[in-house]
C-alpha cells in the first residue's frame, strides 16, 4: 500500500492504488468499522442536536424545539407544547440518536476509507440523502409532524452538519483499531 494510502482501511485484491472494489467494500464484515460507525452516528447526532438547538433559538423558538420535533410521532401534539416537558426531549433525544446511530452504521460500511476527501465528499452526500428522504419524505409521513408545518428548509443546514459530522467515524475507527498514525 501506498504512503498516500495509509489511511484507508486495507481491501484485499487491489492491484492498483487507484483501484477500489466497492463491492468488495460493501460485502465485508468488518464489526470494528460497525461500531465506530455506531460511535460517529452518535457524535454526529449529538452535532445535529446541538446545531438545530442553537438555530431554534435564532428563530425565536425553544431550544428544546427540534427534540420535541422528534417526539412527536411517539407523543402526538402534546410533545412541541411550550415548557420543559421532559418527556418530550428524552423521547426526541432518543430517537434522534438512535436514528443516528443506524444511519452512522450504514455510513461507515458504505465508505471504506478513512481519509479526509472521501469521507468529506460522502458526509455531503449523506447528509443530502438524510435532507431529502429523512427530513422531507419519512418523518413527514407521520400525521402530527406534518400538521406541525415544520420547516424543511430549515432542517436542510442541519441535514448538512450531521452528514458532515460522520467525518467522525475516521477518528473512532483509528481510535478503536489502534492506528495512531
Amino acid at each position: 500500500m501506498h504512503e498516500n494510502q495509509s489511511n484507508d482501511l486495507k481491501h484485499p485484491g487491489l492491484k492498483d492504488p487507484g483501484e477500489m472494489n466497492l463491492v468488495e467494500i460493501w460485502l465485508r464484515w468488518d464489526p470494528t468499522r460497525l461500531i465506530a460507525g455506531a460511535m460517529g452516528g452518535l457524535l454526529a447526532g449529538a452535532v445535529m442536536i446541538a446545531f438545530a438547538s442553537v438555530l431554534s433559538v435564532i428563530a425565536n423558538k425553544e431550544i428544546f424545539y427540534f427534540l420535541k420535533l422528534g417526539a412527536l410521532p411517539f407523543l402526538g401534539a402534546s410533545a412541541t407544547e411550550f415548557g420543559l416537558h421532559w418527556n418530550a426531549i428524552w423521547v426526541g433525544t432518543a430517537f434522534y440518536e438512535i436514528f443516528a446511530m443506524i444511519l452512522g452504521v450504514i455510513f461507515a460500511h458504505f465508505t471504506g476509507t478513512n481519509s479526509l476527501l472521501p469521507l468529506l465528499g460522502m458526509g455531503l452526500v449523506w447528509g443530502l440523502f438524510t435532507w431529502i428522504f429523512v427530513f422531507n419524505l419519512f418523518i413527514q409521513s407521520f400525521p402530527e409532524v406534518l400538521a406541525a408545518h415544520f420547516s424543511s428548509g430549515a432542517a436542510f443546514p442541519v441535514a448538512l452538519v450531521f452528514g458532515l459530522s460522520m467525518v467522525s467515524v475516521a477518528f473512532f475507527d483509528r481510535v478503536l483499531r489502534g492506528d495512531r498514525k
